[in-house]
């Protein structure tokens, strides 16, 4: 009787926030409430689940986890710090040009679902064609547009 009652309280402390995630965790997080998204439409201009655009979805995602980002494809390229592709982990953003890949402006964003045992990087998004999918950056369409790749989760642990 006595364990249960210690388990209810730490589950207690837990999910009141009181015991912080680890990163890890958070990450793991993150990338479980991208997934259950999976199949949602894309709606231009979309933040909710009946529809989301890229960034409107990377926004939703990371802020159902207390993790604060700015709205557009073309801001988020500034949120948190800057991360080398070989070093990217679940949960942080990528950043592409948009469809007209000779632009140098960011006009699509996604977050890294896993990298496989080969180090191809796998990302969820929003993308126009399919809604929540997830696609992998060595498809020339993204690989020919990647601008950066940032770190929001590890920064927002440090707040």
């Amino acid at each position: 009787m006595k364990r249960v009652a210690i388990l209810t309280f730490i589950l207690f402390l837990y999910f009141c926030g009181n015991i912080p995630l680890t990163e890890s965790e958070l990450r793991d997080n993150v990338i479980t409430t991208a997934a259950k998204l999976l199949g949602s439409p894309y709606r231009t201009g979309g933040t909710k689940e009946s529809g989301f655009d890229c960034s409107g979805f990377v926004r939703h995602v990371l802020s159902q986890n207390n993790i604060y980002i700015s709205r557009s494809s073309i801001t988020q390229v500034s949120d948190g710090v800057k991360v080398d592709l070989s070093e990217v982990k679940p949960g942080d953003i990528l950043i592409f040009k948009g469809a007209n890949r000779k632009a140098r402006r960011p006009g699509h964003t996604g977050l890294v679902h896993h990298i496989d045992e080969n180090g191809v990087i796998y990302f969820i998004h929003s993308a126009s064609s399919k809604g929540i999918t997830i696609d992998n950056l060595n498809m020339g369409y993204y690989k020919n547009r990647f601008i950066t790749a940032r770190d929001v989760i590890s920064t927002s642990l440090k707040n």
